[in-house]
């Protein structure tokens, strides 16, 4: 038996090579790509022991909120601006006030409240419009 080795003549052999080319560029792809996806589930799993930590952190010290204080002020036309709430007292530096506020006329509201001290907020409001405010003062430990 004889064996024999066959030569692909010029143009197969281009054929070839551009293929073999065109596979170690796709494979060179694939390559950055799955570099790019273990950057990314490292950086995923930075986050997810970031946050393991924090809920851990939340789950030994359950008091994270002190006080929550809530209540409605009501800024009617005429009457003076600003409008100062009594809260129970607070540390500011640990606190911090959240409202919404709804107007009753025509013209458009835009309302103002601060935390002007350990145990008053102060509204202020830019018309003489009819304001209704409700408003919550949260306090952490």
């Amino acid at each position: 038996m004889v064996n024999k080795i066959f030569f692909a003549d010029k143009p197969t052999q281009e054929e070839i090579k551009t293929s073999i080319n065109v596979v170690n560029t796709n494979v060179n792809n694939v390559n950055t790509n799955v570099n790019t996806v273990n950057t990314r589930t490292s950086s995923m799993q930075t986050t997810l022991n970031t946050v393991n930590t924090n809920v851990a952190n939340i789950n030994s010290n359950p008091k994270v909120i002190k006080s929550i204080q809530r209540g409605t002020a009501y800024i009617f036309a005429g009457t003076v601006n600003p409008l100062l709430v009594t809260i129970s007292s607070v540390v500011l530096s640990k606190s911090f006030l959240e409202f919404s506020f709804m107007t009753y006329g025509d013209a458009v509201e835009s309302v103002n409240g601060t935390l002007s001290s350990s145990s008053q907020i102060a509204f202020r409001r830019k018309t003489n419009n009819h304001t209704e405010v409700e408003w919550q003062v949260i306090e952490f430990y």
